[in-house]
């Protein structure tokens, strides 16, 4: 299960139960991170991919500098897996990935600067589109396209089509 984490702000957390005794569910593992809106989850082959929303605002320059890199489990996203599409946005899609068959074990992560709405999953790939309104060109919508391998996930490619979508389908 995912969701906004309200004893802190601008979390998303995923708490893992082992229910094989439904009525005396066992903790396993939480995994955060930064995000002040759920997006969507998916999980394939046990592995859970969990995208969220975290928008860098502040009050002054140095409260943002402080927020300018998302944390997954408490610990920044590497800059090698940060990448910018949208150099005016001030909000991230963070995406993350484990193993829900492990108990504990690695969480990868990787962030685009500029936002997410609408997701779509396959066995391989991972779609996360989000719609604009450009005065001069009407609506259009940006796509981010992620390989998925396990818990190892890519940043493939990223566009503009005009247009918006309907929904995740």
């Amino acid at each position: 299960v995912a969701y906004p984490y309200y004893g802190r702000q601008g979390q998303v957390v995923s708490f893992l139960y082992d229910i094989t005794d439904r009525k005396n569910p066992v903790f396993i593992r939480k995994v955060s991170q930064d995000g002040s809106r759920y997006i969507s989850s998916r999980m394939i082959d046990g592995v859970l991919y969990t995208l969220s929303s975290y928008s860098v605002r502040g009050e002054s320059e140095n409260e943002i500098k402080k927020k300018a890199v998302p944390n997954v489990n408490g610990e920044e996203i590497y800059c090698d897996c940060i990448y910018i599409y949208d150099y005016d946005s001030v909000s991230y899609t963070v995406l993350s990935a484990y193993d829900t068959r492990l108990n504990s074990g690695e969480v990868n992560s990787l962030s685009i600067l500029g936002g997410g709405e609408e997701v779509y999953c396959s066995g391989d790939a991972l779609y996360v589109a989000r719609s604009n309104y450009n005065n001069n060109d009407g609506e259009y919508s940006d796509i981010y396209a992620f390989s998925l391998n396990g818990t190892e996930i890519a940043y493939k490619a990223s566009g503009t089509v005009k247009g918006r979508f309907l929904n995740q389908f």
